[in-house]
């Protein structure tokens, strides 16, 4: 028996209820046929019928790239008819929502309920049209991506259809036969996948990427080779396991070293957002109250109360222990999906190099932990609630109602408590997976699988009991321990602040986005397929949360349309796709899923290619490193013209200091001095830093923080900014500290100003 039987056989009452509801047409020959519809009734509809017939697995991505082509134009038109500008972020925003929302119900109406009640006519111009259309912008695609690039995907679909109708035919595969339309139709698709993939590699124009040297195709080729190997399945194959073995050891201890490295990963700028609000904590302020935090509430208070010598090496080690785990799951997830040596060394190479470099140019490899905020400390509960969702799916009924409910709405808790934007990540994953999981065990047949309607209302309301429990439970802490209730908008304004248009990207059309926009298509023509054939089989879930997962963290690059801020996002849409794969190992063979296994390929294998491939890799991994405690000695220093004029004003390390250089850094580490202890930094403050985290906040709540923090800390500071960068925004800054300090003592070089600030004494009204 093949092992989508033998998983079905563990599912208990699951498979019962796929016997019963099997029948429902999977692949497009029933659907037409459903409908009574017969190819030879003319020549014209015989020709679209079976144009319809071939193409049909492309309609779900025709309809995403109508969705984004034609919104990305009559968006904009429409707002400047409403009498708005009609800016090109707010189409983007748009075009993100619209796939969110009314993409899933166009797709789920037409996938689900049109091939058993639309007239098939109608399903044929349907099916036939959006085919057409991903055809047509197909070509326009690679035609405007270049000769080289177009000619370089051409040999990359060439070797990979090529490779798996060679692994088909000596496995011996009882797959289904392909025709010549079909392989030209897989070759056409794989060369448009494969141009979209190369542009991961946005510092190279046309092929660029892949002629930089001799190594590129090499380590392309076997990489295509092993992914090949490993998606294109044969049947009766050894199952993998699902968890952790001793052979798996090697790849843990290459995580924990990558993880755990500690140079060079503290970047002054990225980390400051981090580092600033824990130091605050750490000397005493509240999150929600009077230190703000652009990302997020545990993300923060968690590292707060980490022991460590200061919040640099705070940081370090909760970031360091995300990855771990992250890097943990994520192999086993690409290991299990075939056993063997090569899914092994597959699996290690795409975890080990998309979760721990960002390749940004052909001459700059950085660690990702040098972004804090672009790795688990962002993403982390996404991976989780995924873990979830696969836990259920590989265990079937062994994991109960119950179980799975409360398990998973508790992770889904611990993302919204972590930080708005994880809330809306983590949301999007669970509740959609959770809402399909509800809705099969109300469908189900079987009286003792069915779950009756009263604890069916109790399990809709657990999520919102869970959280208003949460939000209960923090403002009586709050209330008890500071004597006020949080301030809520603390937790959610960045997240809007952003999503407003706040350092936005415009998203290059002719960029990396369209390696999003195929794995997007790729989940998404998976779900219906997946709803389409097993309506009640968990696989169902997978897509559901894989779905919901690729669409929400995809505002992570709609937000800030960076090349880096994809590569950032492929660890976890590689995850995400993965979990896909893996749910469609179950179903009988046909064209679809021969597609998407082979769609999937390049997908995988062009990211790690990106790092393995780069020249600075050997370099980068020979790096001497530092002693976890050192972490902040790799920050620059102050420049000299400042520590000087720190010295003579009479400033120490341990002084509250509160900078306003540039609008973006907190105090920089004072240098080392020859018998002294080294490179120390400025913890302390006596104004919410950094000063940039503030400054774009409307002047209504930034002073609100300023005051709040004046109010709790109650002492004064050196305030210190650079000459070059004096604005109305600082003469602003010095009104506000006006109000509640007193300058007390002013020092000035050619470059720098420092004033050293008191707080005013509170004028009491008694006579």
């Amino acid at each position: 028996m093949g092992e989508g039987t033998d998983r079905a056989e563990r599912s208990g009452d699951t498979k019962g209820a796929e016997e019963n509801l099997n029948s429902a047409p999977a692949d497009t020959d029933e659907i037409f046929a459903s409908s009574g519809y017969s190819p030879g009734v003319s020549t014209v509809w015989g020709a679209l019928g079976r144009f319809a017939q071939l193409t049909e697995p492309l309609w779900v991505a025709g309809l995403a790239l109508a969705f984004i082509v034609r919104g990305s134009q009559w968006i904009p038109t429409i707002i400047q008819l409403a009498g708005r500008g009609g800016r090109v972020e707010t189409a983007e925003w748009g075009v993100y929502l619209l796939l969110g929302t009314v993409f899933p119900m166009i797709v789920a109406t037409l996938g689900l309920l049109a091939p058993q009640r639309v007239d098939s006519r109608w399903m044929i111009v349907v099916v036939s049209g959006l085919s057409a259309f991903a055809i047509t912008y197909g070509l326009m695609f690679l035609w405007r991506a270049g000769a080289g690039s177009a000619l370089a995907g051409a040999v990359m679909a060439t070797v990979l259809l090529a490779g798996a109708l060679f692994v088909r035919k000596s496995k011996s595969q009882d797959a289904c036969p392909l025709g010549q339309g079909e392989m030209a139709l897989l070759w056409f698709v794989l060369w448009l996948v494969s141009v979209a993939a190369f542009k991961l590699a946005s510092w190279a124009a046309g092929a660029g990427w892949i002629t930089q040297s001799p190594a590129t195709p090499v380590i392309l080729t076997l990489l295509a080779a092993a992914a090949l190997h490993v998606t294109v399945m044969r049947r009766g194959a050894t199952e993998p396991r699902w968890k952790l073995l001793p052979s798996d050891a090697p790849a843990l201890l290459l995580f924990t070293f990558l993880s755990f490295r500690t140079y060079p990963i503290a970047e002054f700028y990225h980390w400051s957002f981090w580092v600033g609000p824990i130091e605050a904590v750490r000397q005493g302020g509240w999150l929600l109250w009077d230190v703000p935090s652009q990302y997020g509430f545990m993300s923060i208070l968690l590292p707060s109360v980490v022991p460590a010598p200061n919040a640099w090496a705070a940081l370090y080690a909760v970031q360091a222990i995300l990855y771990a785990v992250v890097a943990a799951g994520m192999f086993i997830v690409l290991r299990s999906l075939r056993a063997g040596y090569v899914a092994y060394l597959l699996a290690l190479a795409v975890t080990a190099t998309t979760l721990f470099f960002r390749p940004r140019a052909a001459s700059l490899l950085l660690a990702a932990q040098m972004t804090p905020a672009g790795g688990p400390m962002r993403f982390f509960w996404c991976y989780v609630v995924l873990a979830v969702i696969a836990w259920k799916f590989v265990r079937g009924d062994r994991v109960g109602t119950w179980m799975f409910a409360i398990c998973g709405t508790a992770v889904w808790l611990v993302g919204v408590a972590w930080s708005a934007e994880s809330a809306i990540y983590c949301s999007a994953a669970w509740f959609g997976a959770y809402a399909v999981f509800l809705i099969q065990n109300f469908a189900r047949r079987d009286d003792g699988a069915r779950l009756p309607p009263r604890q069916l209302a109790v399990a809709v309301a657990l999520p919102v009991v869970a959280v208003v429990l949460w939000i209960t439970a923090t403002s009586l802490i709050y209330r008890v321990m500071d004597g006020h209730p949080p301030d809520w908008m603390s937790y959610y304004e960045y997240a809007l602040l952003f999503s407003g248009g706040y350092s936005a990207l415009v998203i290059d059309p002719h960029g990396p986005v369209w390696y999003l926009v195929a794995l997007f298509a790729l989940v998404s023509t998976a779900g219906i397929y997946f709803l389409r054939s097993t309506p009640l089989h968990p696989r169902v879930l997978v897509a559901a949360g894989a779905w919901g997962t690729v669409w929400s963290v995809s505002s992570y690059f709609v937000s800030r349309s960076h090349p880096v801020n994809l590569l950032s996002l492929v660890p976890l849409l590689v995850f995400s796709a993965a979990l896909v794969v893996h749910a469609a190992r179950g179903l009988s063979d046909s064209r679809w899923k021969t597609l998407a296994h082979l769609v999937f390929v390049p997908l995988l294998i062009v990211p790690p290619a990106l790092t393995l491939a780069h020249r600075d890799i050997i370099r980068e991994l020979r790096r001497p490193q530092l002693a976890p405690r050192a972490i902040a000695s790799q920050i620059p220093p102050m420049d000299s013209s400042l520590a000087s004029l720190a010295v003579a004003a009479g400033m120490t390390p341990a002084d509250p200091v509160f900078l306003v250089s540039d609008g973006k850094w907190i105090m920089p580490p004072w240098p080392a001095v020859a018998g002294g202890e080294g490179v120390r930094t400025s913890e302390t403050s006596w104004m919410p830093k950094p000063y940039e985290m503030i400054s774009t906040l409307p002047p209504g709540r930034r002073n609100a923080y300023m005051s709040r923090f004046t109010d709790r800390m109650r002492t004064g500071g050196w305030l210190v900014q650079k000459k070059s960068e004096l604005s109305p925004a600082f003469e602003e800054l010095l009104l506000q500290l006006g109000l509640t300090h007193s300058r007390t003592k002013a020092y000035e070089n050619e470059k720098w100003i420092i004033q050293h600030h008191v707080p005013r004494r509170k004028v009491s009204n008694q006579p």
